[in-house]
């Protein structure tokens, strides 16, 4: 420990203090949190003026890796003492410098434990926010350090903040609304929640609109008990179905479908099947949040909503694009599969029964096994099994066994008749087309089927050998 403390501070004054810290920290056991500590400690003595060597950290700063460093410094933050101009300018930097990164913002969360730390600190900021808009990316942090020290208090300036004239300010003060921790304070709740239904009834900015849409649903997220009110609110800003909007409601639809209740999925899943099939981002989340689903057992609200989004896009978006589900789809949950199978193939839209050999395509095996869903022909007219069979055969014409496995499922549930007809067209076209898979698929099936059925299948094979 006192070795390296020495090393840092004689580095400071040789100019090489962040090529030192990134040494020590490469030849450490641990994790490294303790640099930030020592080095928060340093400062605090007056040893090494921290800020002001990592504001010289650049993003292509040779000899270290910039993100390391920088979390070091994020490390530190916590508990040094400084002036808050000061290390605001120092955040700011290495925000910018880390350009369009994903962890780009992480540099704020410990910006707010060091506004914590000191109840004067997050007025201090609110004053220099107030003075020059360079520093609006601090409003949240601010509000947020804020009120977990004086909550009223900054409820009532973030409330303020939310009605600036000032675009940028309104969209970060509603953004910290909805990560204040409320502390159960219902009623502290409802004086936030009548404030953004009033904002969004008379607003149609779509950066507005998804700011409230996000921070509503995570204070349901805290506050389950405010869900009337929630929806309410997430059901006006849906009726703006602009790409940011939608995109917020992806978010919220991917990465909380099993936290949200019911009546707020179901309020995203009827918005995001007016997605643009250009924003690919958009839809990666919906890949997401269908994958939940199916591990939640929600197949109806599944196939609805992708009847929905396929039909009113038509070419325009294909099922392939949820790599994800479909995966999960053919891996595990072959019974949702059957079922979408069935009743796409009885639908009568063309973009469904490519969905259902695109769905095919995607699968694991070649021979992929069918079984129909006998659900999907309640309140279906009589001849539904010919026709289905028929479709079966059209649309999986290059998959014969599982058109074929299809055809043999539904024997089962037929009557004399109709075995007759299924076992003609066993025969014609998929024995005649594909004779050598066909005819092994079957003979490897009999045994395993009722014997009435065994019967009618030996003589298609027989047909078949006579042909």
């Amino acid at each position: 420990m006192i070795d390296y403390r020495e090393r840092l501070i004689n580095s400071c004054n040789q100019g090489t203090f962040l090529e030192t810290v990134y040494e020590i920290y490469l030849h450490l056991d641990d994790d490294g949190n303790d640099v930030g500590k020592v080095i928060a400690s340093l400062h605090n003595e007056g040893a090494i003026d921290v800020v002001a060597e990592f504001l010289l950290l650049k993003r292509n700063t040779k000899g270290v890796d910039f993100f390391i460093i920088r979390h070091i410094f994020e490390d530190a933050l916590p508990t040094i003492n400084e002036h808050v101009a000061k290390v605001m300018g120092c955040v700011k930097h290495l925000f910018k410098e880390a350009g369009n990164d994903g962890a780009a913002g992480s540099v704020f969360q410990p910006f707010i434990v060091f506004c914590q730390a000191d109840i004067n600190r997050p007025r201090e900021v609110i004053e220099i926010i107030e003075e020059t808009s360079d520093w609006f990316d601090f409003i949240s942090p601010a509000i947020i350090a804020g009120s977990n020290l004086q909550l009223s208090n900054y409820v009532s300036i973030a409330l303020k903040l939310a009605h600036s004239v000032i675009h940028d300010v309104r969209i970060r003060a509603i953004f910290a609304i909805g990560r204040i921790n409320y502390c159960n304070d219902i009623s502290l709740i409802n004086k936030v929640l009548i404030p953004l239904t009033k904002i969004i009834q008379s607003e149609k900015d779509d950066q507005l609109l998804s700011s409230i849409l996000k921070s509503s649903v995570l204070i349901y997220l805290n506050y389950p008990v405010v869900e009337n009110n929630v929806f309410y609110i997430v059901k006006s800003a849906l009726v703006n179905k602009t790409d940011n909007v939608l995109h917020e409601a992806s978010e919220i639809f991917g990465f909380y479908t099993d936290k949200i209740p019911i009546s707020l999925l179901d309020l995203m899943l009827d918005a995001l099947k007016f997605v643009n099939p250009d924003n690919k981002g958009t839809l990666k989340n919906i890949d997401f949040g269908l994958q939940a689903l199916l591990k939640s057992n929600e197949s109806e609200r599944i196939i609805s909503f992708l009847e929905q989004l396929l039909v009113q896009n038509e070419s325009k978006i294909s099922i392939k694009i949820f790599n994800s589900f479909t995966y999960r789809l053919l891996g595990n949950n072959i019974s949702v599969f059957n079922k979408i199978v069935t009743r796409w193939l009885l639908s009568k839209r063309i973009q469904l029964c490519r969905a259902v050999i695109d769905l095919a395509h995607l699968s694991h095996h070649k021979d992929l096994i069918l079984h129909v869903d006998i659900d999907e022909f309640i309140g279906q007219p009589k001849g539904s099994f010919l026709f289905i069979a028929k479709k079966a055969i059209g649309w999986l014409y290059a998959f014969p066994i599982s058109s074929a496995s299809f055809i043999i499922s539904m024997m089962e549930f037929s009557n004399t008749d109709e075995i007759v007809q299924l076992n003609d067209l066993l025969f014609y076209p998929l024995l005649i087309s594909y004779p050598g898979k066909v005819k092994k698929y079957l003979n490897d099936e009999l045994s395993n089927l009722p014997i009435k059925l065994q019967k009618s299948l030996n003589n298609t094979l027989v047909q078949f050998e006579n042909y």
